[in-house]
């Protein structure tokens, strides 16, 4: 069996990764890697709200060159995913590809919020997020993101990005 992780950061110029953020995803792996695999330890990285499967063995985390087969244990050495999960998403039909969640999934509605507004005018269709990055208007080929607001069931959708007012 082929070890290959499920999400992998190294350094390959002798300099650390840095300001990665990595939330809301799903690993699920069937094979012999890890679920995550950061090989240097960087305190401004963000893992959160992640769910973590693997249907053939006990999954494994590696933290700055140091492996833990517990959940509990990576989050506890890396301080990371404190709202993360480590249980089967529920696919549809992962064997046929059908990576669709079914209505029981863990996964459902267990995101967090990616940034928040930091401001936004009077009857005005703008609004300032504290980092754009997370997101597209589409670049003009399709639609942009579909965003949802803390409190809020109305959506709405991103037509232009101003990055430079991110961190």
């Amino acid at each position: 069996m082929t070890e290959q992780s499920g999400f992998v950061l190294i350094s390959n110029w002798g300099k650390p990764q840095a300001n990665n953020k990595f939330m809301n995803n799903i690993i699920s792996d069937a094979g012999g890697g890890y679920e995550i695999d950061a090989k240097n330890f960087i305190s401004t990285m963000a893992f959160d709200y992640n769910l973590y499967y693997n249907s053939v063995r006990t999954n494994k985390w590696r933290w700055n060159n140091v492996d833990y087969t517990t959940f509990s244990g990576w989050k506890t050495a890396s301080g990371q995913d404190a709202h993360g999960v480590n249980g089967n998403p529920l696919f549809m039909n992962a064997g046929a590809w059908d990576f669709h969640l079914k209505s029981a999934s863990p996964a459902i509605n267990a995101g967090g919020f990616l940034t928040s507004t930091v401001g936004s005018g009077t009857n005005s269709k703008t609004m300032v997020v504290s980092d754009p990055y997370w997101f597209t208007d589409g670049y003009g080929l399709d639609t942009g993101d579909v965003i949802q607001l803390t409190g809020q069931t109305a959506s709405a959708v991103i037509t232009a990005i101003n990055y430079n007012n991110g961190p």
